[in-house]
């Protein structure tokens, strides 16, 4: 027995010795991939059930105040017909913007390949001329917008505790303590009558009122900070939470009833108050928003006139010096990078728009021209004619990557080898767990199904989540990230590499990726 494992020992080290020897002058292969012009893709696969359409909620994907409104509640609508959009106007300008600066890189790359001429020189002079105005003007309105955000978010929280201080408080016994109590009376000579509440509604008001008085604290600390406007949002969730409290004591105060007559008119005026201090602390929330927003778009043309200075400079140094290939591949790369910018901006216009999504009528338009509305909340209540939606369960890692009205294809199995075209209208923002899993449940609106489809069926289908066509790709396997920055190497003879940044844009299927600038078609990156 020992004999045997000596000899198999021996025959064991004489095999590791021939692997080393065969191996040990060989070089791991290097794998090359050419920069090539493709579609980048993300799919996401499900499967869901057939059932019968209910109504559905539609909105908004972005924040905003109501631009118009189109239909009115009953109204029948035809597929694709608009049903309401934001306030847009920011966003054309700003894409008018963003397509001239585009025009002008590419008049600029043409001039750079055939010279310059005096009197182009001289324009360019004063487009850096007019830029530098521009930018200072820019400056101006951008400090005056936020001096008005700081004084917005400032108002809040006086418009806020005066409401509450003024027009709730009475409401309470103690009512800044760490134990307020909601006691709503009526005191006639030495008789004082009480509303009845119930415990449980009472403790949910108490602890409204305790938790208004941290969220006030909040707004007064980030509104005497040093830099308020890091805080808007924080601020915007305080009034909200103000707001969600003042609801509740509505809701209990409007529900009191009184037997004599003489103590209606008190009763009357306490839901008054209530009525008047919600409508303050909305009327500042609107405010801080229209702020927020008149803020935003300050800062965006701020930046927008800053890189047009950035652009008439470059345009007027490049006209005094000539053109170097340097020069002109930076000037391809920025067209690349303002094409990207241009087609954004249009991505954020067609989002300002909601279009029905198949024939059907609305069955109810839930707020009104000027409102402001959040990402998703409802604006109209929609009944398709089509009737028939897949529901489906997606996982929690992927239900980010989903977006209303997001395009799907859809098979069924009762009916192999046809595909019907979906869109996504709707997503449950409440999670569920299925088998220890959190999943979220989107619904699908399916068109142009075979009169013999039935609920229940079982269904297959492929939402589109990301879709880009003709653009640089590359494989992921080539990235390599250093110091937050990317590089590939690339091939720059015929064994030799150099390693070059470059700027990554959107990952597909198939661990393909996007590249915005750093490389040309036609170029090769190392793999492996």
């Amino acid at each position: 027995m020992k004999n045997k494992k000596i000899i198999i020992g021996a025959i064991v080290i004489i095999l590791f010795f021939l692997v080393w020897y065969f191996l040990k002058d060989k070089k791991e292969e290097q794998v090359f991939f050419e920069v090539e012009r493709g579609d980048i893709v993300k799919d996401i696969f499900e499967s869901g059930v057939l059932n019968k359409g209910e109504e559905i909620n539609l909105g908004f994907k972005t924040a905003g105040r109501i631009g118009e409104i189109y239909v009115k509640t009953g109204e029948k609508v035809k597929k694709g017909d608009i049903l309401g959009n934001l306030d847009s106007d920011d966003l054309k300008i700003q894409l008018e913007k963003a397509k001239r600066a585009f025009q002008i890189s590419m008049t600029e790359l043409e001039k750079a390949r055939a010279g310059f001429s005096d009197e182009e020189i001289e324009t360019y002079k004063v487009a850096v001329s007019n830029a530098r105005s521009a930018l200072e003007s820019s400056k101006s309105s951008f400090s005056s917008a936020e001096k008005s955000l700081i004084a917005q978010i400032e108002d809040s929280y006086t418009k806020s505790d005066d409401a509450i201080s003024g027009k709730i408080d009475k409401f309470f016994l103690n009512p800044k303590s760490e134990s307020p109590q909601f006691e709503v009376s009526i005191t006639d000579g030495s008789t004082v009558y009480s509303f009845p509440v119930s415990q449980d509604q009472k403790s949910e008001i108490n602890n409204g009122r305790i938790k208004v008085e941290d969220e006030l604290e909040k707004i007064r600390v980030f509104s005497k900070g040093d830099n308020p406007l890091l805080f808007v949002d924080n601020v915007e969730n305080s009034l909200k939470e103000i707001i969600s409290f003042l609801d509740k004591v509505a809701f209990a105060i409007n529900s009191f009833s009184v037997y004599s007559l003489s103590y209606e008119a008190t009763l009357s005026q306490y839901r008054t108050d209530v009525s008047t201090a919600r409508s303050a602390v909305s009327l500042s929330l609107s405010n801080l928003l229209s702020s927020k927003n008149s803020f935003n778009s300050a800062n965006a043309a701020l930046v927008l006139s800053k890189g047009n200075l950035k652009q008439s400079e470059s345009q007027l140094n490049l006209a005094l010096k000539g053109a170097r290939d340097e020069d002109i591949k930076i000037l391809e790369s920025r067209i690349k990078q303002m094409e990207s910018e241009v087609n954004l901006v249009q991505k954020y216009i067609e989002d300002s728009s909601i279009r029905a999504f198949s024939d059907g009528i609305i069955t109810d338009v839930k707020k009104k021209k000027g409102e402001i509305i959040q990402p998703g909340e409802s604006l109209f209540s929609f009944l398709g004619e089509n009737n028939f939606q897949v529901e489906a369960n997606i996982y929690e890692g992927e239900i980010s990557r989903i977006d209303l009205y997001d395009t799907a294809s859809v098979e069924l199995v009762a009916f192999p080898n046809l595909k019907f075209e979906g869109r996504v209208v709707s997503i449950e923002p409440s999670s569920r767990i299925i088998d220890g899993v959190v999943y979220y449940r989107i619904w699908i609106d399916v068109e142009n199904l075979p009169e013999k489809a039935m609920p229940g069926m079982t269904s297959d289908i492929i939402i589109n989540t990301l879709e880009k066509e003709n653009v640089l790709i590359i494989p992921e396997a080539s990235l390599q990230k250093m110091d937050g920055k990317v590089f590939v190497k690339v091939l720059s003879g015929k064994k030799s590499t150099e390693e070059r940044e470059v700027e990554v844009g959107s990952r597909g299927d198939g661990r393909i990726i996007e590249i915005i600038s750093g490389l040309k078609e036609g170029e090769k990156v190392l793999v492996k």
